[in-house]
């Protein structure tokens, strides 16, 4: 029974990343390509692209110094996205539990008996 449900999970991996791929695929043929609404109005060439081409510019050689922290087979600018979304969801998951103070209250009672107070 441990070997079929292992199996399964990794049948379940093997085709999230399927399609995770395929996701990324679409998004770079329908967003991210020449002609595309986005980089009409938010590319180099677009008026918004080129009055933040400046101050972004003088941003990214302040912190470019963080890169010497990254590791080095990846891109900078993949491994900096996955560090702004983790912040982002560590951010968001946090404001949620203290929101929700009195369930996890509740949760952790029920977890680990009363002695948590």
């Amino acid at each position: 029974m441990k070997e079929c449900a292992r199996e399964f999970m990794v049948g379940v991996a093997e085709m999230t990343v399927e399609f995770g791929k395929g996701c990324r695929d679409i998004v770079k043929q329908s967003l991210v390509n020449e002609d595309s609404f986005i980089v009409k109005n938010l590319g180099r060439d677009s008026y918004i692209g080129k009055r933040l081409r400046g101050p972004c510019a003088k941003l990214f050689a302040k912190l470019s110094f963080f890169n010497e922290y990254l590791p080095e087979d990846k891109d900078p600018l993949h491994a900096w996205s996955v560090i702004f979304f983790v912040f982002l969801l560590a951010f968001l998951g946090n404001r949620l539990q203290f929101q929700c103070n009195g369930i996890n209250l509740i949760f952790w009672k029920l977890a680990f008996g009363s002695g948590w107070d």
